[in-house]
Protein backbone atom coordinates (compact mmCIF):
# COMPACT_ATOMS: atom_id res chain seq x y z
CA UNK A 1 0.00 0.00 0.00
CA UNK A 2 2.96 2.35 0.56
CA UNK A 3 3.68 2.33 -3.17
CA UNK A 4 0.11 3.40 -4.08
CA UNK A 5 -1.21 6.93 -4.44
CA UNK A 6 -4.75 8.22 -5.02
CA UNK A 7 -5.13 10.82 -7.78
CA UNK A 8 -6.75 13.86 -6.12
CA UNK A 9 -8.61 14.68 -9.33
CA UNK A 10 -10.14 11.39 -10.59
CA UNK A 11 -9.82 9.55 -7.22
CA UNK A 12 -8.36 6.42 -8.85
CA UNK A 13 -5.39 4.52 -7.33
CA UNK A 14 -2.02 4.37 -9.12
CA UNK A 15 1.53 3.34 -8.31
CA UNK A 16 3.37 6.29 -6.78
CA UNK A 17 6.16 6.31 -9.36
CA UNK A 18 3.63 6.50 -12.24
CA UNK A 19 1.30 9.20 -10.88
CA UNK A 20 3.01 12.00 -12.85
CA UNK A 21 2.62 10.03 -16.07
CA UNK A 22 -1.06 9.45 -15.27
CA UNK A 23 -1.66 13.20 -14.84
CA UNK A 24 -0.64 13.74 -18.47
CA UNK A 25 -3.76 11.80 -19.51
CA UNK A 26 -6.16 12.54 -16.64
CA UNK A 27 -9.13 14.51 -18.06
CA UNK A 28 -10.24 15.76 -14.64
CA UNK A 29 -6.74 17.08 -13.96
CA UNK A 30 -6.76 18.96 -17.28
CA UNK A 31 -10.19 20.42 -16.52
CA UNK A 32 -9.01 21.52 -13.08
CA UNK A 33 -6.01 23.30 -14.59
CA UNK A 34 -8.19 25.13 -17.11
CA UNK A 35 -10.57 26.17 -14.31
CA UNK A 36 -7.65 27.43 -12.21
CA UNK A 37 -6.34 29.42 -15.15
CA UNK A 38 -9.77 30.91 -15.82
CA UNK A 39 -10.22 31.80 -12.14
CA UNK A 40 -6.79 33.43 -12.04
CA UNK A 41 -7.60 35.48 -15.13
CA UNK A 42 -10.97 36.46 -13.64
CA UNK A 43 -9.41 37.49 -10.30
CA UNK A 44 -6.82 39.58 -12.12
CA UNK A 45 -9.52 41.30 -14.17
CA UNK A 46 -11.68 41.99 -11.11
CA UNK A 47 -8.72 43.46 -9.24
CA UNK A 48 -7.87 45.62 -12.24
CA UNK A 49 -11.47 46.78 -12.74
CA UNK A 50 -11.82 47.71 -9.06
CA UNK A 51 -8.71 49.88 -9.22
CA UNK A 52 -9.60 51.70 -12.42
CA UNK A 53 -12.10 54.43 -13.16
CA UNK A 54 -14.46 52.41 -15.30
CA UNK A 55 -15.54 55.19 -17.60
CA UNK A 56 -13.49 54.52 -20.73
CA UNK A 57 -15.46 52.42 -23.23
CA UNK A 58 -12.25 50.96 -24.65
CA UNK A 59 -11.49 49.52 -21.23
CA UNK A 60 -14.89 47.80 -21.21
CA UNK A 61 -14.30 46.41 -24.68
CA UNK A 62 -10.93 45.06 -23.56
CA UNK A 63 -12.62 43.27 -20.66
CA UNK A 64 -15.31 41.84 -22.93
CA UNK A 65 -12.62 40.37 -25.18
CA UNK A 66 -10.74 38.82 -22.28
CA UNK A 67 -13.87 37.27 -20.81
CA UNK A 68 -14.81 35.98 -24.24
CA UNK A 69 -11.53 34.04 -24.32
CA UNK A 70 -12.31 32.56 -20.89
CA UNK A 71 -15.86 31.77 -22.07
CA UNK A 72 -14.47 29.81 -25.04
CA UNK A 73 -12.40 27.60 -22.72
CA UNK A 74 -15.33 27.26 -20.34
CA UNK A 75 -17.65 25.94 -23.08
CA UNK A 76 -15.22 23.87 -25.12
CA UNK A 77 -16.45 20.27 -25.63
CA UNK A 78 -19.19 20.72 -23.03
CA UNK A 79 -22.75 19.43 -23.12
CA UNK A 80 -25.09 22.38 -22.62
CA UNK A 81 -28.75 22.63 -21.61
CA UNK A 82 -30.58 25.89 -22.29
CA UNK A 83 -33.57 26.05 -19.95
CA UNK A 84 -36.21 28.71 -20.52
CA UNK A 85 -39.15 29.75 -18.32
CA UNK A 86 -42.00 28.72 -20.66
CA UNK A 87 -44.97 26.86 -19.26
CA UNK A 88 -44.29 24.07 -21.77
CA UNK A 89 -41.56 22.79 -19.45
CA UNK A 90 -44.01 22.18 -16.59
CA UNK A 91 -44.77 18.50 -16.02
CA UNK A 92 -41.88 17.23 -18.14
CA UNK A 93 -40.01 15.67 -15.17
CA UNK A 94 -36.70 16.32 -16.94
CA UNK A 95 -35.02 18.15 -14.05
CA UNK A 96 -32.70 15.24 -13.21
CA UNK A 97 -31.62 15.06 -16.87
CA UNK A 98 -31.00 18.82 -17.06
CA UNK A 99 -28.73 18.66 -13.99
CA UNK A 100 -26.57 15.99 -15.67
CA UNK A 101 -25.46 18.39 -18.40
CA UNK A 102 -21.98 19.87 -18.00
CA UNK A 103 -23.40 23.38 -18.21
CA UNK A 104 -26.94 24.67 -17.57
CA UNK A 105 -27.93 28.02 -19.06
CA UNK A 106 -30.95 30.08 -17.98
CA UNK A 107 -32.62 33.29 -19.12
CA UNK A 108 -33.40 36.72 -17.68
CA UNK A 109 -35.30 36.53 -14.36
CA UNK A 110 -34.98 32.75 -13.82
CA UNK A 111 -33.11 33.21 -10.50
CA UNK A 112 -33.79 32.28 -7.82
CA UNK A 113 -35.10 28.95 -9.10
CA UNK A 114 -38.49 27.90 -7.66
CA UNK A 115 -37.74 24.76 -5.65
CA UNK A 116 -41.16 23.23 -6.27
CA UNK A 117 -40.38 23.08 -10.00
CA UNK A 118 -37.00 21.39 -9.61
CA UNK A 119 -38.37 18.09 -10.99
CA UNK A 120 -39.07 19.91 -14.26
CA UNK A 121 -36.41 22.63 -14.51
CA UNK A 122 -33.50 21.20 -12.51
CA UNK A 123 -31.43 22.92 -9.84
CA UNK A 124 -28.21 24.01 -11.59
CA UNK A 125 -27.37 27.38 -13.11
CA UNK A 126 -23.94 27.92 -14.64
CA UNK A 127 -24.69 30.74 -17.06
CA UNK A 128 -27.38 33.41 -17.07
CA UNK A 129 -28.28 35.33 -20.22
CA UNK A 130 -29.90 38.54 -19.06
CA UNK A 131 -30.78 41.58 -21.16
CA UNK A 132 -30.11 43.86 -18.14
CA UNK A 133 -32.92 46.16 -19.29
CA UNK A 134 -34.57 47.91 -16.37
CA UNK A 135 -36.55 50.41 -18.43
CA UNK A 136 -37.26 48.89 -21.86
CA UNK A 137 -39.86 46.07 -22.24
CA UNK A 138 -40.16 43.75 -20.35
CA UNK A 139 -37.93 45.52 -17.84
CA UNK A 140 -37.64 44.53 -14.18
CA UNK A 141 -34.28 42.79 -14.75
CA UNK A 142 -32.92 44.12 -11.49
CA UNK A 143 -30.52 41.84 -9.67
CA UNK A 144 -27.12 41.90 -8.01
CA UNK A 145 -23.94 39.77 -8.08
CA UNK A 146 -24.71 38.17 -4.69
CA UNK A 147 -27.77 36.51 -6.25
CA UNK A 148 -25.58 35.03 -8.99
CA UNK A 149 -22.97 33.86 -6.51
CA UNK A 150 -25.58 32.33 -4.22
CA UNK A 151 -26.81 30.25 -7.17
CA UNK A 152 -23.24 29.32 -8.16
CA UNK A 153 -23.66 31.12 -11.51
CA UNK A 154 -20.27 31.35 -13.21
CA UNK A 155 -21.05 33.70 -16.10
CA UNK A 156 -23.43 36.56 -16.77
CA UNK A 157 -24.03 37.22 -20.47
CA UNK A 158 -25.87 40.09 -22.07
CA UNK A 159 -27.51 38.88 -25.31
CA UNK A 160 -27.27 42.32 -26.90
CA UNK A 161 -24.11 44.11 -28.06
CA UNK A 162 -22.53 47.09 -26.38
CA UNK A 163 -23.21 49.22 -29.46
CA UNK A 164 -26.99 48.73 -29.20
CA UNK A 165 -28.34 52.12 -28.12
CA UNK A 166 -31.37 50.58 -26.40
CA UNK A 167 -29.33 48.36 -24.10
CA UNK A 168 -26.06 50.24 -23.75
CA UNK A 169 -27.25 52.48 -20.86
CA UNK A 170 -28.34 49.41 -18.88
CA UNK A 171 -25.07 47.60 -19.57
CA UNK A 172 -23.12 50.67 -18.42
CA UNK A 173 -25.32 51.06 -15.35
CA UNK A 174 -24.70 47.45 -14.32
CA UNK A 175 -20.94 47.66 -14.86
CA UNK A 176 -20.54 50.96 -13.02
CA UNK A 177 -22.33 49.45 -10.03
CA UNK A 178 -20.82 45.99 -9.94
CA UNK A 179 -17.80 46.06 -12.27
CA UNK A 180 -16.92 42.45 -13.18
CA UNK A 181 -17.63 40.85 -9.80
CA UNK A 182 -19.25 38.02 -11.76
CA UNK A 183 -17.53 37.16 -15.07
CA UNK A 184 -19.46 39.22 -17.61
CA UNK A 185 -19.57 39.28 -21.41
CA UNK A 186 -21.76 40.48 -24.26
CA UNK A 187 -22.87 38.94 -27.55
CA UNK A 188 -20.62 39.55 -30.54
CA UNK A 189 -21.79 42.68 -32.34
CA UNK A 190 -21.48 41.28 -35.88
CA UNK A 191 -23.26 38.04 -34.92
CA UNK A 192 -26.14 39.93 -33.30
CA UNK A 193 -26.78 42.26 -36.23
CA UNK A 194 -26.55 39.40 -38.73
CA UNK A 195 -29.23 37.63 -36.71
CA UNK A 196 -31.45 40.70 -36.36
CA UNK A 197 -31.18 41.57 -40.06
CA UNK A 198 -32.07 38.02 -41.04
CA UNK A 199 -35.10 37.93 -38.73
CA UNK A 200 -36.27 41.49 -39.51
CA UNK A 201 -37.20 41.81 -35.85
CA UNK A 202 -35.38 42.11 -32.53
CA UNK A 203 -34.47 38.57 -31.40
CA UNK A 204 -35.62 37.32 -28.00
CA UNK A 205 -33.04 36.72 -25.28
CA UNK A 206 -33.51 32.97 -25.87
CA UNK A 207 -32.92 33.28 -29.61
CA UNK A 208 -29.74 35.27 -28.95
CA UNK A 209 -28.55 32.72 -26.38
CA UNK A 210 -29.05 29.83 -28.83
CA UNK A 211 -27.14 31.65 -31.57
CA UNK A 212 -24.39 32.77 -29.21
CA UNK A 213 -23.82 29.34 -27.64
CA UNK A 214 -23.66 27.61 -31.03
CA UNK A 215 -20.93 30.07 -31.98
CA UNK A 216 -18.65 28.26 -29.48
CA UNK A 217 -17.15 24.75 -29.66
CA UNK A 218 -19.79 23.02 -27.52
CA UNK A 219 -20.54 19.31 -27.88
CA UNK A 220 -24.29 19.72 -28.14
CA UNK A 221 -27.13 21.99 -27.02
CA UNK A 222 -30.39 20.76 -25.49
CA UNK A 223 -33.15 23.38 -25.70
CA UNK A 224 -36.16 23.21 -23.40
CA UNK A 225 -38.65 25.69 -21.96
CA UNK A 226 -38.01 28.06 -24.87
CA UNK A 227 -41.10 28.22 -27.10
CA UNK A 228 -41.34 31.79 -28.40
CA UNK A 229 -44.50 32.50 -26.40
CA UNK A 230 -46.47 29.60 -27.88
CA UNK A 231 -47.28 29.13 -24.18
CA UNK A 232 -47.07 31.63 -21.34
CA UNK A 233 -44.41 31.63 -18.62
CA UNK A 234 -44.74 29.32 -15.66
CA UNK A 235 -46.34 31.41 -12.90
CA UNK A 236 -43.31 31.43 -10.61
CA UNK A 237 -41.35 33.27 -13.30
CA UNK A 238 -43.90 35.85 -14.33
CA UNK A 239 -47.70 35.87 -14.45
CA UNK A 240 -49.24 36.83 -17.79
CA UNK A 241 -52.68 36.12 -19.14
CA UNK A 242 -53.14 33.80 -22.08
CA UNK A 243 -55.24 36.52 -23.68
CA UNK A 244 -52.09 38.68 -23.83
CA UNK A 245 -50.02 36.07 -25.68
CA UNK A 246 -50.91 37.24 -29.19
CA UNK A 247 -49.73 40.75 -28.43
CA UNK A 248 -46.52 39.41 -26.86
CA UNK A 249 -45.92 37.12 -29.84
CA UNK A 250 -46.21 39.96 -32.36
CA UNK A 251 -45.63 43.59 -31.46
CA UNK A 252 -43.51 46.53 -32.55
CA UNK A 253 -40.42 45.07 -30.83
CA UNK A 254 -40.59 41.30 -31.30
CA UNK A 255 -42.19 38.91 -33.78
CA UNK A 256 -42.12 35.22 -32.95
CA UNK A 257 -42.84 33.75 -36.42
CA UNK A 258 -39.40 34.46 -37.97
CA UNK A 259 -37.69 33.19 -34.81
CA UNK A 260 -39.64 29.92 -34.81
CA UNK A 261 -38.71 29.38 -38.47
CA UNK A 262 -35.10 30.29 -37.67
CA UNK A 263 -34.81 27.66 -34.93
CA UNK A 264 -36.50 25.06 -37.14
CA UNK A 265 -33.97 25.64 -39.92
CA UNK A 266 -31.05 25.85 -37.48
CA UNK A 267 -32.04 22.60 -35.77
CA UNK A 268 -32.03 20.82 -39.14
CA UNK A 269 -28.61 22.09 -40.22
CA UNK A 270 -26.72 21.99 -36.90
CA UNK A 271 -26.52 18.42 -35.58
CA UNK A 272 -25.50 19.69 -32.12
CA UNK A 273 -29.06 20.86 -31.39
CA UNK A 274 -31.44 18.63 -29.44
CA UNK A 275 -35.00 19.90 -29.08
CA UNK A 276 -37.34 19.01 -26.25
CA UNK A 277 -40.54 17.16 -27.13
CA UNK A 278 -42.69 20.32 -27.22
CA UNK A 279 -40.40 22.10 -29.68
CA UNK A 280 -39.92 18.97 -31.78
CA UNK A 281 -43.69 18.55 -32.26
CA UNK A 282 -44.37 22.21 -33.01
CA UNK A 283 -41.38 22.97 -35.23
CA UNK A 284 -41.72 19.84 -37.33
CA UNK A 285 -45.51 19.57 -37.28
CA UNK A 286 -46.05 19.71 -41.05
CA UNK A 287 -43.10 17.42 -41.80
CA UNK A 288 -44.59 14.79 -39.49
CA UNK A 289 -47.97 15.17 -41.19
CA UNK A 290 -46.43 14.72 -44.66
CA UNK A 291 -44.49 11.60 -43.60
CA UNK A 292 -47.65 10.17 -42.03
CA UNK A 293 -49.56 10.82 -45.28
CA UNK A 294 -46.87 9.07 -47.35
CA UNK A 295 -46.85 6.06 -45.04
CA UNK A 296 -50.62 5.68 -45.24
CA UNK A 297 -50.56 5.36 -49.03
CA UNK A 298 -51.23 1.70 -49.86
CA UNK A 299 -51.51 1.71 -53.64
CA UNK A 300 -48.55 0.78 -55.94
CA UNK A 301 -45.81 3.39 -56.17
CA UNK A 302 -44.25 1.94 -59.33
CA UNK A 303 -45.81 0.57 -62.51
CA UNK A 304 -43.98 -2.14 -64.47
CA UNK A 305 -43.99 -2.99 -68.14
CA UNK A 306 -41.36 -5.65 -67.44
CA UNK A 307 -42.56 -8.62 -65.36
CA UNK A 308 -39.01 -9.62 -64.42
CA UNK A 309 -38.29 -6.20 -62.93
CA UNK A 310 -41.61 -6.26 -61.08
CA UNK A 311 -40.62 -9.55 -59.42
CA UNK A 312 -37.18 -8.15 -58.50
CA UNK A 313 -38.80 -5.16 -56.78
CA UNK A 314 -41.07 -7.46 -54.79
CA UNK A 315 -38.27 -9.68 -53.47
CA UNK A 316 -37.21 -8.50 -50.01
CA UNK A 317 -33.47 -9.23 -50.37
CA UNK A 318 -32.56 -6.14 -52.43
CA UNK A 319 -31.22 -2.79 -51.29
CA UNK A 320 -32.33 0.16 -53.45
CA UNK A 321 -30.54 3.38 -54.30
CA UNK A 322 -30.46 6.14 -56.87
CA UNK A 323 -27.35 7.98 -57.99
CA UNK A 324 -26.19 10.45 -60.61
CA UNK A 325 -22.57 9.41 -60.10
CA UNK A 326 -20.45 7.02 -62.16
CA UNK A 327 -20.24 4.42 -59.39
CA UNK A 328 -20.95 3.75 -55.74
CA UNK A 329 -17.94 4.58 -53.53
CA UNK A 330 -18.31 3.20 -50.02
CA UNK A 331 -16.94 0.50 -47.76
CA UNK A 332 -20.28 0.57 -45.96
CA UNK A 333 -22.15 -0.37 -49.13
CA UNK A 334 -21.62 -4.13 -49.14
CA UNK A 335 -25.05 -5.67 -49.55
CA UNK A 336 -25.10 -8.82 -51.66
CA UNK A 337 -27.97 -7.65 -53.87
CA UNK A 338 -28.39 -4.02 -54.93
CA UNK A 339 -30.81 -2.41 -57.37
CA UNK A 340 -29.37 0.88 -58.56
CA UNK A 341 -31.34 3.48 -60.46
CA UNK A 342 -28.98 5.89 -62.19
CA UNK A 343 -28.97 8.70 -64.73
CA UNK A 344 -25.31 8.06 -65.57
CA UNK A 345 -24.83 6.50 -69.01
CA UNK A 346 -21.33 5.24 -68.15
CA UNK A 347 -22.06 3.73 -64.78
CA UNK A 348 -19.37 1.28 -63.63
CA UNK A 349 -21.37 -1.76 -62.59
CA UNK A 350 -20.10 -4.24 -60.02
CA UNK A 351 -21.06 -7.90 -59.69
CA UNK A 352 -23.63 -7.43 -56.96
CA UNK A 353 -25.42 -4.54 -58.73
CA UNK A 354 -28.51 -4.60 -60.95
CA UNK A 355 -28.58 -1.28 -62.76
CA UNK A 356 -31.61 0.52 -64.21
CA UNK A 357 -31.06 3.58 -66.38
CA UNK A 358 -33.07 6.77 -66.01
CA UNK A 359 -34.24 7.20 -69.60
CA UNK A 360 -37.56 7.44 -71.44
CA UNK A 361 -36.38 5.17 -74.27
CA UNK A 362 -35.83 1.43 -73.98
CA UNK A 363 -33.66 1.42 -77.13
CA UNK A 364 -31.22 3.68 -75.24
CA UNK A 365 -30.56 0.76 -72.87
CA UNK A 366 -30.03 -1.67 -75.75
CA UNK A 367 -27.57 0.72 -77.40
CA UNK A 368 -25.49 1.22 -74.23
CA UNK A 369 -25.40 -2.51 -73.52
CA UNK A 370 -24.18 -3.24 -77.06
CA UNK A 371 -21.59 -0.48 -76.77
CA UNK A 372 -20.14 -1.92 -73.54
CA UNK A 373 -20.36 -5.56 -74.72
CA UNK A 374 -22.11 -6.53 -71.47
CA UNK A 375 -25.65 -6.32 -70.18
CA UNK A 376 -24.88 -3.41 -67.89
CA UNK A 377 -28.45 -2.08 -67.62
CA UNK A 378 -31.32 -4.49 -67.00
CA UNK A 379 -33.98 -1.95 -67.94
CA UNK A 380 -34.96 1.70 -68.04
CA UNK A 381 -36.86 3.85 -65.59
CA UNK A 382 -38.73 7.10 -66.03
CA UNK A 383 -40.70 9.22 -63.62
CA UNK A 384 -43.81 9.34 -65.84
CA UNK A 385 -45.28 7.35 -68.75
CA UNK A 386 -46.21 10.18 -71.12
CA UNK A 387 -44.71 9.61 -74.57
CA UNK A 388 -42.14 7.20 -73.22
CA UNK A 389 -41.31 3.51 -73.34
CA UNK A 390 -39.97 2.48 -69.94
CA UNK A 391 -39.58 -0.85 -68.16
CA UNK A 392 -40.64 0.88 -64.94
CA UNK A 393 -42.12 4.28 -64.12
CA UNK A 394 -43.82 6.01 -61.23
CA UNK A 395 -47.51 5.21 -61.15
CA UNK A 396 -49.39 8.31 -62.42
CA UNK A 397 -51.72 8.30 -59.38
CA UNK A 398 -48.78 8.20 -56.98
CA UNK A 399 -46.93 10.94 -58.84
CA UNK A 400 -49.94 13.25 -58.50
CA UNK A 401 -50.38 12.23 -54.85
CA UNK A 402 -46.70 12.98 -54.17
CA UNK A 403 -46.91 16.45 -55.75
CA UNK A 404 -50.09 17.35 -53.83
CA UNK A 405 -48.61 16.13 -50.54
CA UNK A 406 -45.36 18.04 -50.93
CA UNK A 407 -47.23 21.30 -51.47
CA UNK A 408 -48.15 21.15 -47.76
CA UNK A 409 -44.49 21.89 -46.98
CA UNK A 410 -44.07 24.49 -49.76
CA UNK A 411 -42.34 22.17 -52.24
CA UNK A 412 -43.51 23.06 -55.75
CA UNK A 413 -42.23 21.67 -59.07
CA UNK A 414 -40.22 19.04 -57.25
CA UNK A 415 -36.68 18.20 -58.42
CA UNK A 416 -36.85 14.92 -60.40
CA UNK A 417 -33.96 13.40 -58.40
CA UNK A 418 -35.82 14.17 -55.18
CA UNK A 419 -39.00 12.57 -56.59
CA UNK A 420 -37.09 9.35 -57.28
CA UNK A 421 -35.53 9.43 -53.79
CA UNK A 422 -38.92 9.77 -52.07
CA UNK A 423 -40.40 6.96 -54.16
CA UNK A 424 -37.56 4.64 -53.15
CA UNK A 425 -37.57 5.41 -49.41
CA UNK A 426 -41.32 4.90 -49.11
CA UNK A 427 -41.27 1.81 -51.37
CA UNK A 428 -38.45 0.24 -49.33
CA UNK A 429 -38.32 2.10 -45.97
CA UNK A 430 -35.75 -0.30 -44.50
CA UNK A 431 -33.91 -1.40 -47.64
CA UNK A 432 -32.35 1.66 -49.23
CA UNK A 433 -29.11 3.64 -49.19
CA UNK A 434 -28.14 7.07 -50.49
CA UNK A 435 -25.03 9.23 -50.64
CA UNK A 436 -25.75 12.36 -48.58
CA UNK A 437 -22.86 14.40 -49.97
CA UNK A 438 -23.89 13.62 -53.54
CA UNK A 439 -27.47 14.74 -52.86
CA UNK A 440 -26.41 17.92 -51.10
CA UNK A 441 -23.68 18.93 -53.53
CA UNK A 442 -24.93 17.79 -56.94
CA UNK A 443 -28.69 17.35 -57.02
CA UNK A 444 -29.44 21.09 -56.86
CA UNK A 445 -32.28 20.77 -54.36
CA UNK A 446 -34.05 23.99 -53.47
CA UNK A 447 -34.19 25.16 -49.84
CA UNK A 448 -37.52 23.52 -49.02
CA UNK A 449 -36.46 20.18 -50.52
CA UNK A 450 -33.18 20.31 -48.62
CA UNK A 451 -34.95 21.07 -45.33
CA UNK A 452 -37.29 18.10 -45.77
CA UNK A 453 -34.29 15.89 -46.62
CA UNK A 454 -32.54 17.05 -43.43
CA UNK A 455 -35.68 16.29 -41.43
CA UNK A 456 -35.79 12.75 -42.87
CA UNK A 457 -32.11 12.37 -41.98
CA UNK A 458 -32.59 13.71 -38.45
CA UNK A 459 -35.44 11.26 -37.83
CA UNK A 460 -33.60 8.28 -39.38
CA UNK A 461 -36.25 7.93 -42.09
CA UNK A 462 -33.57 7.83 -44.76
CA UNK A 463 -30.37 5.79 -44.72
CA UNK A 464 -27.00 7.00 -46.00
CA UNK A 465 -24.02 4.81 -46.80
CA UNK A 466 -21.49 7.65 -46.51
CA UNK A 467 -22.40 8.17 -42.79
CA UNK A 468 -22.17 12.00 -42.85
Amino acid sequence: MENLTKCQYCKNIYQTDSINRHLQYCDKYKISKIQQKNQYQHNSLVKYSSNQLMTNEQVYIHFFQKYDEIYTHFLKDKTVALVGPSESIAGTNKGHIIDKFDIVVRLNKSLPLPSKLSNDIGTKTDILYNSLNTSDYPGQNKFYPELLQKNNCKFLCCPYPFSNSTFKPDILSYLQKYHFTTPFRIMNEKLFYQLQNMLHTRPYTGTCAITDLLNYPIKYLYITGVDFYLTKYYDEYRKIRKSNLKNIQNNTIHKNGPQIEYLKNLSLTDSRIILDNFLDIHLYKYYYEVVKTFKKYKQPIFHFDDNTLEKLFQIGIFQFTYTTMKEIHSKNYQNEYNIILTSHTKFEKKENEYVILLSNKQEHVSFLNRESNIKKYIGNFYYHNKNCHASIYIHPSYLQFLKNTLRKINIQNCNVHFVVLLCIIFHAPKNHYFNFQEIRNYWKLNNEELKFLLFLKKKDLIHFYDQT
